[in-house]
C-alpha cells in the first residue's frame, strides 16, 4: 500500500477522532471501530480502485456533512439529559466554540487541496485521446446472423458472479498433520491468529475432526494474552462490535451439492482434496453491493464468522493422516 493511501487513512481516522470528541467513551470507541473496519476492508480489497488515495479522500469529503449530522444526533440526547439534571426544562442548543469551527474549516480546506493534488488530472487527456481514436475506427458491418438479437444474446459470454469470484479468490487448501497446520490456508490462519486477542471456534456436533483441528490451532503462535474458546456453532457468532477477535467455523461436508441449499456456492467451490478454508472477511463487501443476491442464511454465516473450514467426511476423511490428541477449552 502506497504512502498516499497511508496518509489518506490517517486523515480519515484523525477526522473521526475529531468529530467524536466529547462523546461518551463507549459511543466514541464504537464509531471509531466502524470507520477503522471500513478503511481496513478498502486497504485489503484486491479489487480496490486504482487511485485508492483519491477515492478515500473523496469519500471523506462527501461524508463530512453526514458525520457532523450523526454527531448532532448523538450529542443532542446527551446534552438534553444534562440540562434536565440541572433543572432546565428546555430544548438544548448546540454550542460550538470558534476554535472548533475554525479547525473544521481548515481541515476541510486542507483535505480538498490534498485531493486536488492527488487526483490524476493527466488521465483526462489520455481518456480524451482514447475516445478520439475509438471514434476514428469504422464501425464493423453486422451480418444478418449478428443482427438477430436472440442469437447475439445467446452467444454473449455470461457475466461472472462477483460474489463467486471473490469467494474463489479467498479459498485456500488446508491440512492438519501431527498437530500442525499446513498448506496455503495455514499461513492465512496463522496471520489472523497472531493479530487476535480472542480466538473462538464454532463446532458442529457431527464434525469428528474438530479435536484434531483445535489442537493444531492451539499450537499456532499467538500473543501471550490471547484467549481461546471452543463453543457450539450457534454460540460462536461474532458480535456487531467485536474487536480483535477471530471467529472460526468448522463444518463437515455431509450433503451432496444438490442438497446443500444456501451453502451451494460453498459446495461448488470445494477443493477436490484436503480441507477447504474460506476467508470470509473480504466477502462482506459483496454483501453490501447493490442488488446482492446472496442467500440470507449465507449472509448471516459470513457476517458471524471470519474463517470457514470445510472438512470432507467418508472416504476423504479416512485417507487423512492419523488424528492426534487435541486440546480443548482454554489454552
Amino acid at each position: 500500500m502506497g504512502a498516499g493511501v497511508s496518509f489518506a487513512k490517517a486523515l480519515v481516522l484523525a477526522w473521526t477522532r475529531l468529530y467524536t470528541a466529547g462523546l461518551p467513551d463507549e459511543m466514541r470507541a464504537r464509531r471509531c471501530a466502524e470507520i477503522e473496519s471500513d478503511v481496513w476492508e478498502l486497504e485489503h480489497d484486491p479489487d480496490r480502485p486504482r487511485f485508492a488515495a483519491a477515492h478515500l479522500l473523496l469519500r471523506l469529503l462527501r461524508g463530512i456533512w453526514h458525520d457532523l449530522r450523526w454527531r448532532i444526533e448523538q450529542r443532542t440526547p446527551y446534552v438534553a439529559t444534562q440540562l434536565m439534571l440541572h433543572g432546565v426544562p428546555r430544548h438544548p442548543a448546540i454550542v460550538t466554540s470558534a476554535f472548533t469551527c475554525s479547525l473544521t474549516v481548515h481541515f476541510v480546506a486542507g483535505a480538498v487541496v490534498i485531493w486536488l493534488a492527488a487526483f490524476p488530472f493527466h488521465r483526462l487527456s489520455v481518456i480524451a485521446l482514447q475516445r478520439a481514436e475509438s471514434a476514428s475506427v469504422p464501425a464493423p458491418t453486422l451480418s444478418a446472423f449478428e443482427n438477430d438479437a436472440t442469437d447475439a444474446a445467446a452467444l454473449a459470454p455470461a457475466r461472472p458472479d462477483p460474489f463467486l469470484a471473490r469467494l474463489l479468490q479467498n479459498r485456500y487448501a488446508l491440512s492438519v498433520h501431527k498437530g500442525q497446520l499446513s498448506l496455503a490456508g495455514a499461513y492465512v490462519l496463522s496471520s489472523a491468529i497472531a493479530q487476535s486477542r480472542l480466538v473462538v471456534l464454532g463446532e458442529d456436533p457431527d464434525t469428528t475432526e474438530t479435536p484434531e483441528f483445535w489442537a493444531a490451532v492451539s499450537n499456532t503462535p499467538a500473543p501471550p494474552t490471547t484467549e481461546w474458546r471452543k463453543v457450539a456453532a450457534m454460540n460462536g457468532h461474532r458480535g456487531r462490535n467485536a474487536l480483535d477477535s477471530l471467529h472460526i467455523r468448522i463444518m463437515a461436508v455431509t450433503l451432496s451439492p444438490s442438497e446443500s441449499g444456501y451453502l451451494q456456492p460453498i459446495y461448488d467451490s470445494l477443493l477436490p482434496s484436503d480441507w477447504t478454508m474460506f476467508d470470509l472477511r473480504p466477502l462482506r463487501q459483496e454483501l453490501r453491493a447493490p442488488g446482492s443476491m446472496v442467500h440470507r442464511d449465507l449472509s448471516r454465516l459470513i457476517l458471524g464468522y471470519d474463517i470457514l473450514v470445510m472438512v470432507p467426511v467418508g472416504e476423504a476423511s479416512v485417507r487423512r493422516a492419523p488424528r492426534t490428541a487435541g486440546r480443548s477449552g482454554s489454552r
